[in-house]
This record gives structure tokens, C-alpha cells and sequence, in this order.
């Protein structure tokens, strides 16, 4: 699980280097990134687009987000869809992901102070990671 973590957190870091580079493995295929408005509402922000080269994509995969937004993901694959999914919700969620992840480990507290302290107590009395990793 550390290893997929680790490994999601390097995709994130690494994305946005690679797409200003213009790096990333050649003729990978490549995930763009934009956000459309809905016809007939009145657009927010304006719209943008961004292309990414990513490593693990079988075919081209295409994020639309709405005004209000909600992604919309085109994929020509099972595995792209998902792969696009994970990374769609890392780059919006991925505080909210650490924070989830620290709670079941107990070390909240590292990062929101002394006052978190009680809670990671009460989480190291049942470590989660353990209860779940069990052999048996």
C-alpha cells in the first residue's frame, strides 16, 4: 500500500515537470485536460487545456471539466478510465487522501499540532494498517 502511495505521489510531482519539459516517454499516449463550459451557462474561469504525457496509458484519454466542476472522462479503455479516474481524483483530493491516510495511521498530529494529539492516541490503540494486512 506505501508502495502504490509513493508511487501515485511521484505521478503527481512528475506530471506537471513533464508537461512543461515537453519530457515523458516518447509517443506515450497522453491525457488532456480541459475545462469546457456547459452551452448556454456562463463560464466562471475561462476555459483551459492542458496535455499531459503519462506513462501506463494505453490510448489517449480526454477530462472534460463542467462550470460547475464535474469530470467528465472519455477513454477508449477499461484501464485508461479508471487510470484517468485515480488521477483526476488525486489531483483534486490528494490533501484530503493524505489527511485520510493519517488518520488511520495515527500522526494527524504531525501536521494539524498539538491539538490532534488525543485522536492519534485513540488511533494507535487500533492500527488499522495491521488489523487489515494480517496473515492468517
Amino acid at each position: 500500500m506505501r508502495i502504490r502511495s509513493v508511487a501515485l505521489l511521484a505521478l503527481i510531482v512528475m506530471l506537471p515537470i513533464w508537461q512543461d519539459s515537453g519530457a515523458g516517454p516518447a509517443g506515450a499516449p497522453t491525457v488532456d485536460l480541459r475545462v469546457d463550459a456547459v452551452r448556454g451557462a456562463t463560464p466562471i474561469a475561462p476555459a483551459r487545456t492542458e496535455t499531459l504525457r503519462v506513462p501506463g496509458l494505453q490510448a489517449p484519454v480526454e477530462i472534460l471539466k463542467d462550470l460547475w466542476g464535474i469530470s467528465h472522462i472519455y477513454a477508449d479503455t477499461e484501464h485508461d478510465l479508471f487510470f484517468a479516474q485515480g488521477y483526476n481524483a488525486a489531483r483534486d483530493r490528494l490533501f484530503q487522501f493524505e489527511l485520510w491516510r493519517r488518520q488511520a495511521t495515527g500522526t494527524v498530529s504531525e501536521i494539524l499540532g498539538p491539538r490532534e494529539l488525543e485522536r492519534d492516541r485513540g488511533a494507535r490503540l487500533f492500527p488499522v494498517s495491521r488489523a487489515i494486512w494480517k496473515p492468517r
